[in-house]
């Protein structure tokens, strides 16, 4: 993480970053930003992040009563902002404005950041959540909405649901930790093992938290200073590149055995229908065809927002 970087590299690139910073002062001023704790030199806010084992949201959901500025007929704003180094993030702390601005509004708000460490050196790069409204968004949504964005598409799985509600419901009551290991078999018609680890839940749910870790704000200096990418993995500090690696892995996992698994089962005619299955019957798709790959990464997608739900 960002701390592993020797302490020399660290002292040549904040000098370049203090003379970028020295060279902005004589840009034009931008508009003034939405209150927040007061920034250090050089780090910005960096101390300001959650630290473990906080949660990112709840720490963050504390910064409307702590920097929001008080209207006497609204209360604290929801809107406050940090910087980490060169990099501004702006937190709202109301569903209301959410939608509002990054739904209604997404065409002028809402976008995605460039995380280089997630997207690039990980390989997250195609998951719904990090694209731009480009032609690869736009395909995964037709395919997610195609499959569950209607009753009468949510319908076709009703009998699915109302075995699975009885199973879900037994295993809540033996086990009420495990909750988020139930939302499997909408995605890939899998029936999860009920009385011992089970491989592709362990896989997905050690993928998805390697992701949360990805997406930390701060956490890895290559997200503030891109060269650093290009750094050996032999290099000292560059630990973060072997991290990358071996979580890369992890995810192609995550996304090609479940999938596998479903080719398998409709190849034997032995599956029940399923996100996958269906996008699969629904015509011929060529291996390593960007079809395949909207099929992966949004059933990925979908699995993903179900479990976080969860």
């Amino acid at each position: 993480m960002i701390y592993s970087v020797p302490g020399s590299l660290i002292v040549f690139f904040l000098a370049v970053y203090t003379f970028r910073v020295f060279l902005s002062r004589h840009e034009p001023p931008l508009a003034p930003l939405p209150p927040g704790p007061k920034p250090w030199p050089i780090i910005g806010n960096l101390i300001d992040l959650p630290r473990p084992p906080t949660l990112a949201y709840e720490h963050f959901a504390k910064f409307k009563n702590l920097y929001g500025m008080v209207d006497s007929s609204y209360g604290p704003s929801p809107i406050s902002s940090i910087t980490i180094f060169s990099q501004t993030f702006i937190v709202l702390n109301s569903h209301r404005l959410a939608v509002e601005l990054l739904g209604k509004r997404s065409a002028k708000y809402s976008s995605r950041p460039h995380l280089e460490f997630a997207k690039e050196l990980v390989g997250w790069k195609s998951f719904l959540l990090f694209l731009p409204h480009n032609d690869a968004f736009r395909a995964q949504r037709k395919a997610i909405s195609r499959e569950i964005g209607s009753k009468a598409a949510v319908g076709r799985f009703n009998n699915i649901q109302n075995v699975e509600v009885g199973r879900f419901l037994l295993r809540a009551l033996k086990d009420p930790d495990g909750l988020l290991h139930h939302f499997r078999k909408l995605g890939y018609g899998y029936i999860i093992e009920p009385h011992e680890d089970d491989p592709l839940v362990d896989l997905a749910d050690t993928t998805l938290e390697q992701f949360s870790l990805t997406t930390l704000p701060g956490a890895w200096l290559v997200d503030v200073i891109p060269i650093l990418k290009y750094l050996p993995a032999w290099f000292p500090g560059a630990e973060f590149k072997k991290t990358a690696k071996v979580w890369r892995e992890s995810l192609t996992a995550f996304l090609n055995k479940p999938y596998k698994f479903v080719k398998r089962q409709m190849n034997e005619m032995n599956y029940e229908p399923s996100f996958t299955s269906n996008l699969l019957r629904s015509g011929h798709v060529e291996p390593g065809s960007e079809e395949e790959s909207v099929i992966k990464w949004s059933a990925a997608g979908l699995y993903a927002g179900g479990a976080e739900t969860v």
